[in-house]
């Protein structure tokens, strides 16, 4: 084809044809930069059709972790939920009131119950920090799904993380320090043996008063953590709807 188009320019100039060997040379240029222009449209094409499929699969695997991430905090806001009950009844029960009301399996029970305050939800990091290392999460077209993503990894469970890590060590000084470490011989294999009456009647004042210093951060554990429940479920929603755009 090269050769074609290089005969024609050398029979124009030939017969001295100088002003239509310009008009096509011209019109050579014109086709050459069109040709140009086509290919790097194709090749556009051909990348935005590659980036899509990179950000398919991008949403799926997000889906994946935070459908994970679901899980996890629905288990543990029924588990520190079950701490906060204990809490409610051990902070407004006198001791001769849960006496009369609970045999000692039940406050057993309650008193194990108590110590799940600070079971932590653990949100898993490892996706969004490789979409957000290797700047994939710029390939998500929507500019408001990619602010609700970042919402959630970097408010929502940066601040649930904020009052775990002070509940654990509120949880730790205040139960296990002043309290648990009096009876913890009694536990064995996730059970009690040998607890009584007598003992928690003994230790049921510091009880009371460790169990009220913990209460506050517990709720706002819980509070936070359902929090984070209502952004997972309502940003995989989100997600879903992009991808069957």
């Amino acid at each position: 084809m090269i050769k074609f188009f290089r005969k024609i320019r050398q029979n124009l100039l030939s017969e001295g044809r100088t002003g239509k060997y310009l008009k096509y040379a011209f019109g050579e240029i014109i086709l050459v930069v069109i040709g140009i222009l086509i290919a790097l449209q194709i090749n556009d094409w051909n990348q935005e059709r590659k980036n899509r499929i990179i950000e398919n699969k991008l949403y799926h695997s997000l889906i994946s972790s935070l459908e994970s991430d679901l899980e996890d905090v629905n288990e543990k806001i029924n588990i520190v939920g079950s701490s906060l009950d204990a809490q409610d009844i051990l902070m407004e029960y006198s001791f001769d009131k849960l006496e009369r009301e609970f045999d000692i399996q039940q406050i057993e029970q309650l008193v194990s119950d108590l110590q799940k305050c600070a079971r932590s939800f653990f949100p898993n990091y490892g996706f969004y920090n490789k979409i957000t290392s290797n700047q994939q999460i710029d390939l998500i077209k929507s500019d408001q799904l990619q602010l609700k993503i970042i919402e959630l990894y970097e408010q929502y469970y940066q601040r649930y993380s904020d009052v775990d890590q002070s509940l654990e060590k509120q949880a730790v000084f205040s139960l296990n320090t002043n309290y648990f470490s009096k009876i913890r011989h009694l536990y064995h294999d996730g059970n009690w043996n040998g607890l009584t009456m007598d003992m928690i009647k003994e230790h049921y004042p510091i009880l009371q008063e460790e169990t009220r210093k913990i209460n506050w951060l517990t709720s706002s554990s819980h509070f936070t953590m359902r929090n984070c429940k209502t952004q997972i479920e309502l940003l995989i929603e989100d997600i879903k709807v992009e991808v069957k755009r």
